[in-house]
């Protein structure tokens, strides 16, 4: 399937889940010792954090004040229920939960 058998290539920790029977990760050491990328470990704060990075989800207020549904799928989004199962199912490392409560904040202010 690929063409150079042993190269290394840098993706979404979502692609290596969606692919773990066609690819392996790299353990990388950072100075502790080596880290294989999980959702323990791929956080901002976490032990793979040299190779993590944000991913943004921007939300039109004019459109979500014109339609309630927008407004309803963001505090969806970022409620409790919504927020890490969401995240994990796709390969992204769920945020504290002190960071939804403050997105679910900010949404509830919206008229």
């Amino acid at each position: 399937m690929y063409k150079y058998k042993n190269a290394i290539d840098f993706f979404g920790f979502g692609y290596y889940v969606s692919n773990k029977d066609k690819i392996d990760a790299v353990k990388v050491d950072f100075g502790n010792g080596p880290v294989e990328p999980s959702l323990e470990t791929i956080g901002e704060d976490l032990a793979y954090a040299g190779f993590t990075r944000p991913v943004f989800t921007y939300l039109n207020v004019n459109h979500a004040k014109e339609n309630p549904q927008v407004l309803d799928f963001a505090k969806y989004v970022v409620s409790a229920d919504g927020s890490k199962r969401l995240a994990g199912q796709n390969g992204f490392a769920p945020l504290p939960d002190s960071v939804y409560a403050e997105y679910q904040k900010q949404l509830d202010a919206i008229k």
